[in-house]
């Protein structure tokens, strides 16, 4: 059960720590004084979860004289005060946080709002998966997916409804939601994927992957139907593709939840942890809100784990996330006709990536922060990134137009703020705030066109080059404004204030203003 503390002014709720997961005991948590587990994650991080209103005054006791704290992002510029062995700060608002304190890993704190219209456990419309006459095992040691999917089955052939999944941990192969079905996953409510691959849809083939050649098998864990709508995944919940484990056992892939062909789609407040291939993919979808989703992956090895995709998908929000992931965090691209590869299992006709919105997004990645494509083979328009933070990246803002004649245009960056870069291995050296790339490697090549990156501060180091480089006289790069661009407290106010890699190639219409 959920715990709940409140006061007058104050309330939070405090989730219990699901069966599959372990509790990391050397590091001690307390918001409004009350005990807050610290859930371990990977090598890299571990993460805590709460929702609260009012005021959180949290304390993270480490057992050790602190040295050395910082909390991200560096740009809300949140109060904290050092204790001896404690470090204590406060939140009057919902907020997604990396603490980092001595040499300790990374601790996340995630704290969200109150949930507004969490569902009863049972009553009319609700389709409890642990009840009667559905009865999946929440403890993980029996398969729960045809109990699960049969409540989602029910619910669609009602009209709609709601799968209530309560607090508990329940193991899954592949589940298909379908129209009108909501899945609410209660605070402390995990859906897991199986240890072993056996039985697991083959959804598609990943032939090569950093450059390696492989063939690896692949899952999407939670999919919607194709041709579905009205589908809402939302809640406190955990959905986990157990996907270090599969991929470095079973050489198997597994995406957290592919949003296929759907239209009026959205997911709320949930954690989308361990994907072992691109985690959360929006396909040919549109009308999409994501909101408060937390998406904890791998950082340091498990390659090409991207942690949110849109592809070729209009009318898209995503708000107010944190992204964690050894490749891109948040990224675009669009593949077009063809099938194969990650894209076997795509129904419907190529379409484009337009009127996308990320706001207020957080990205701590080894690759791509906020990145545009690797894949544009057809156009994209009306992309904006903004008010968002990096903790760690090894490119920020990223244009890489590597494939396909589809043209990128109307495209804003405004209001980043990037602390620090780090690259994909230690040997790689290509850290850059900026990349404006056009290249051909394979379906040809197409243009970028009005850009505009505005407000963009870049915290350390300075002296990192920058590439701004067409293609040809008919794939270039075409009205780029740079504009209150602030590098390591050095504002930009020409081209030559940039440090660029190279001379621009290919390159028009490039203004920069102080």
């Amino acid at each position: 059960m959920c715990q709940t503390r409140e006061n007058e002014e104050h309330r939070i709720e405090i989730y219990p720590v699901p069966e599959c997961y372990r509790e990391v005991k050397d590091i001690r948590i307390r918001v409004n004084g009350e005990h807050l587990p610290l859930i371990a994650c990977n090598e890299q991080y571990d993460y805590c979860h709460f929702s609260f209103s009012g005021r959180a005054d949290i304390e993270i006791c480490v057992g050790e004289a602190i040295c050395f704290e910082q909390i991200s992002p560096l740009a809300k510029e949140i109060p904290s005060e050092v204790r001896g062995d404690t470090l204590a700060f406060s939140l009057t608002c919902p907020q997604y946080l990396i603490v980092k304190i001595n040499r300790n890993k990374e601790l996340i704190v995630a704290a969200d709002p109150l949930e507004q219209d969490a569902p009863p456990a049972c009553g009319e419309g609700i389709y409890n998966v642990a009840e009667k006459p559905y009865g999946a095992d929440p403890h993980g040691r029996l398969d729960a997916t045809a109990a699960i999917q049969a409540a989602i089955s029910d619910a669609a052939e009602k009209g709609g409804g709601i799968v209530y999944v309560p607090a508990g941990v329940f193991s899954v192969a592949n589940l298909v939601l379908k129209s009108n079905v909501h899945l609410y996953l209660c605070g402390g409510a995990v859906l897991r994927e199986k240890e072993t691959p056996e039985g697991l849809s083959k959804d598609f083939t990943k032939h090569g992957i950093s450059g390696k050649i492989c063939d690896y098998p692949g899952t999407w864990m939670v999919r919607t139907e194709a041709y579905s709508e009205n589908i809402r995944i939302y809640g406190r919940g955990t959905i986990d593709a157990n996907g270090t484990h599969l991929r470095t056992e079973y050489r198997f892939l597994t995406t957290v939840v592919a949003c296929h062909q759907c239209r009026n789609f959205s997911t709320e407040g949930v954690i989308i942890r361990d994907g072992g291939l691109w985690s959360f993919l929006l396909i040919r979808s549109r009308d999409i809100q994501v909101t408060g989703t937390k998406h904890f992956n791998e950082v340091d090895s498990i390659y090409e784990n991207d942690a949110i995709d849109v592809l070729e998908s209009q009318n898209v929000r995503i708000c107010h996330t944190i992204a964690v992931a050894e490749d891109d965090t948040y990224s675009l691209k669009a593949y077009g006709e063809g099938s194969g590869d990650i894209k076997a299992s795509w129904v419907g006709s190529p379409g484009r990536n337009r009127d996308v919105v990320f706001d207020d997004c957080f990205a701590w990645t080894r690759c791509g922060a906020f990145k545009i494509g690797w894949g544009v083979f057809s156009d994209m328009c009306n992309i904006t990134f903004r008010n968002s933070y990096v903790y760690s990246c090894m490119t920020g803002v990223n244009m890489t137009h590597y494939s396909g004649t589809g043209a990128a245009e109307d495209i804003n960056y405004e209001n980043i703020d990037i602390e620090s870069f780090r690259s994909k291995s230690d040997r790689d050296r290509r850290c850059m705030w900026l990349i404006a790339d056009i290249v051909d490697r394979g379906g040809g090549a197409g243009s970028i066109r009005d850009v505009a990156v505005r407000n963009i501060r870049v915290r350390k180091p300075e002296g990192l080059p920058c590439v701004i480089k067409g293609y040809d006289e008919n794939a270039f790069i075409d009205r780029l404004l740079l504009e209150n661009i602030e590098l390591c407290g050095r504002k930009i106010r020409s081209l030559k204030d940039l440090d660029l890699a190279e001379a621009p190639k290919f390159a028009e219409n490039i203004t920069v203003r102080g």
